[in-house]
Parts: structure tokens; sequence; C-alpha cells
């Protein structure tokens, strides 16, 4: 059986750790690729960074390690995109830069192998102008121009007024 070290893709300090996930028998994974692993209820892509060989079962390790053992989902890459000198560098990064491991690996690759499992989506905002009648305001013209016409338009965009 092998298990298989890997960094997922999340950029929070929480989770700015190794995480241990078994290899089925079928699979081929090397060090430095990526991987779809399930991690907290999501399928998300990992960067493996060690891949070594047990004797013990499942069952044994799990026991050992104190926690349920995942499989590896499927493996994307079939070379290495991270080789040691990378890593190393990454591990570097973190250090100097005080900076989630996963960010640096992505500051290495190009965008189109960055991980995309995680989007994320800017929520969609507007903002509008309301008149607050409790308080009279000292105005200029172009200012009491402005606070008429939202007064008798109740709400207004506040993108329409550029």
């Amino acid at each position: 059986m092998k298990i298989a070290k890997v960094i997922v893709e999340y950029s929070a300090y929480e989770v700015d750790r190794v995480f241990d996930y078994l290899v089925s028998d079928e699979m081929s994974v090397s060090k430095g690729c990526r991987v779809y692993i399930y991690f907290n209820n999501r399928k998300i892509i990992g960067y493996v960074l060690d891949v070594y060989e047990t004797n013990k079962t499942k069952e044994e390790l799990e026991e050992e390690f104190g926690f349920t053992l995942r499989y590896i989902d499927s493996v994307i890459d079939t070379e290495s995109l991270l080789d040691d000198e990378l890593t190393s560098l990454a591990f570097y990064m973190q250090k100097e830069y005080f900076a989630p491991l996963i960010s640096c690996f992505q500051t290495m690759l190009p965008k189109n192998l960055k991980p995309q499992s995680v989007k994320k989506v800017k929520p969609l905002t507007r903002d509008f102008l309301i008149v607050n009648d409790k308080i009279t305001p000292s105005l200029t013209p172009k200012q009491q121009e402005l606070y008429d016409f939202v007064k008798n338009e109740k709400e207004v965009l506040r993108s329409s007024l550029d």
C-alpha cells in the first residue's frame, strides 16, 4: 500500500499543512503531480509532495494516525510538475514570507495549471442612495440639487449618477 503526502489548495493557515491520502494499487502517483482528493466533503485539487510504501493495512494506519484515511480520487498529471528544486523553493518562500505553502506553489505555476476547483466568486453588489429625512444638512447648491433629486426619487442607484 502507498501513502501520499498531499498539500490541499486552500490558502488558509488553518489547513496549511500536509495531509495523508492512500493510493490505490491501480493508480500511478508520483511526487510533484496534481491529484483530485476529497477534502472537507468537496472534491478539490492537491499537490503530491511525497509518496512512500508501507506494509501496514488501512485499518492499522488509521489506528496509528488516529483518523480515517481516504483514497486519492484520481490523478491529473502523468508527469511531475514540481521537481525537488521548486519544492525546496516553495518551503523557503513559506518561511521567508510567512505565506501558505499552496500559495507558494501557485506562484510558480502557469495560470492554466493552478487549481481551479475552488472558484472565488465576487458577490454582486449595488450601492443605492437614500435620503435620511431626520437630519437637515447644510449643503452647497449642487449638493442641494442632488439631495432633492434623491429625496424625490426615494432611491437612486449610485452608478446612475456618474
